[in-house]
């Protein structure tokens, strides 16, 4: 990223990060020994519109001595420019209205730790999303609070994992392949609950049952080779729903925001009443 740049000291730069902004806010020298501070338009918003796109991040030099923020594309050379300096890399979300950004070694992100009665508190590159709590709590055993207070993951005592959505639901929606005046409830969280099913009247063989939508879309790590989530495992909940064909009713995957019911090569009963597991990977 840095062959044939200018190394600066970015040991006094830090930043913060704001939805798709990256605003600094230390000095950084570039290319001399004065200390520039940031101007009043230093930050930077990602305008891309592909999640998980990478940026590499400078510090542009700026009268009298200042500097501005500016980005690009992940590995491109910048070996002729001399006014600027490698601060960090960003990885952008544009579905999600954020990104992450992650300082040069000696640089700083405003993050934190803190520590109370309730545990220990991070907050992490990305200020907007608030703090991350973990927890050493009996007979709970060790919780995880994420940021948002979206989700908790919590491993008890005898070694459970247990997910718990704090705050969001996913929801459901019928389609035609549960028939004329059909209906669906969910309960649960986005990884892992019971959906229920009433068939109206001529289930279409083959037709999407339900669509469900996640409460928070699952996010893709850089660099990953794969789209989450991958796969969703559905089970019969019930009697009635067991007695049916396995073959009757399957789950796919649809983007990192929904995934969806379908029939297979014979269409659902009509008026009757299932309900099945879910388990999201």
């Amino acid at each position: 990223m840095t062959v044939g740049l200018p190394i600066g000291n970015t040991n006094l730069f830090t930043a913060g990060v704001t939805n798709r902004t990256i605003t600094p806010y230390g000095p950084i020298p570039i290319n001399d020994g004065r200390q520039r501070s940031p101007a009043a338009n230093a930050a930077v918003t990602l305008t891309g519109s592909t999640d998980g796109a990478q940026y590499d991040v400078y510090a542009v030099q700026a009268p009298p001595n200042q500097y501005t923020l500016m980005v690009q594309p992940l590995g491109t050379n910048m070996s002729a420019r001399r006014d600027i300096v490698a601060v960090g890399t960003a990885t952008d979300y544009p579905s999600r209205n954020t990104c992450r950004f992650f300082a040069r070694v000696g640089g700083a992100v405003d993050s934190f730790m803190r520590s109370d009665v309730d545990g220990i508190h991070f907050r992490n590159a990305n200020p907007q999303y608030g703090w991350t709590t973990v927890r050493w709590d009996d007979p709970l055993g060790v919780q995880f609070l994420f940021s948002q207070g979206v989700q908790q993951l919590i491993f008890d005592q005898w070694g459970h994992l247990i997910v718990n959505n704090v705050s969001g639901a996913p929801s459901v929606a019928v389609g035609i392949g549960a028939g004329t005046g059909g209906s669906a409830t969910i309960t649960g969280g986005d990884q892992a609950g019971k959906i229920n099913i009433k068939t109206g009247n001529s289930p279409v063989v083959g037709g999407i049952v339900a669509t469900i939508n996640f409460s928070h879309p699952f996010s893709i790590p850089p660099g990953s080779a794969y789209t989450y989530p991958t796969i969703v495992l559905i089970t019969p909940a019930d009697q009635a729903t067991a007695a049916l064909s396995t073959s009757l009713v399957y789950a796919t995957v649809l983007s990192a925001s929904q995934w969806q019911m379908q029939s297979g090569v014979s269409a659902l009963p009509p008026t009757g009443n299932y309900t099945w597991n879910y388990f999201v990977l």
